[in-house]
């Protein structure tokens, strides 16, 4: 019985608060951007791993050169 009222009560008003794409279309661009940001520490440290992944990249296609591989 118990759960049966938290489901009526709780789980049944879920899909009116969770983004539907109804939720979605409407909401202003600035809002689909705040929801769909990330945080500004976030994309600092994937733009610096990115960076350094190429980095590597170049240095591991420079070795492989150098000890007469193929590129």
């Amino acid at each position: 019985m118990a759960k049966q009222v938290i489901e009526r009560h709780l789980v049944d008003t879920l899909p009116s608060a969770i983004l539907s794409p109804l939720v979605i279309t409407g909401l202003t661009d600035e809002e689909v951007e705040y929801v769909a940001a990330e945080a500004p520490e976030v994309t600092r440290q994937r733009n610096f791993l990115q960076g350094r992944k190429e980095m590597l990249e170049k240095g591991q296609e420079a070795f492989r050169l150098a000890m007469g591989g193929r590129g």
